[in-house]
């Protein structure tokens, strides 16, 4: 840290949220102040795929910035489980699902991101049993 009598220079630490306490130590004295300081809103760039299987199950990896510390990970209205959390990028476990341009939005310390979007995958009929019918159903 550098310092004057009126100002005060420093490295921020690592972190998350918004409006943290600013707290100044000088030998036994603690001094707290009434300036926060707010890390920036996570933000999503890009996801590692984008059309998914229904069934989830697939991990999906996040890029971006300022994911912070620790946080979740949605799915449409879903939990994301996550695998690894990193500052830059996360990996979790996508949840069941339907739909398209889902969004996924990472929240970190009451903050969250603006969304991404993903689709899963239509359901696709393979065969039927028996091919036939009758006409008046069955």
């Amino acid at each position: 840290a550098d310092y004057g009598h009126n100002t005060i220079k420093c490295t921020v630490p690592p972190g998350q949220g918004a409006n943290v306490p600013l707290v100044i130590t000088t030998g036994d004295s603690r001094v707290g102040s009434t300036t926060a300081l707010s890390y920036k809103v996570p933000t999503i760039s890009s996801l590692n795929i984008t059309s998914v299987p229904t069934q989830g199950g697939t991990t999906l990896t996040l890029i971006g910035t300022n994911f912070g510390l620790s946080g979740t990970v949605q799915v449409g209205s879903r939990d994301c489980p996550v695998l690894t959390y990193g500052h830059t990028t996360i990996t979790c476990t996508l949840p069941s699902g339907q739909g398209k341009l889902v969004a996924v939005t990472v929240t970190s310390a009451s903050r969250t991101s603006a969304a991404a979007t993903l689709d899963y995958n239509v359901p696709t009929i393979s065969s039927l049993s028996p091919a036939e019918y009758f006409t008046s159903g069955g």
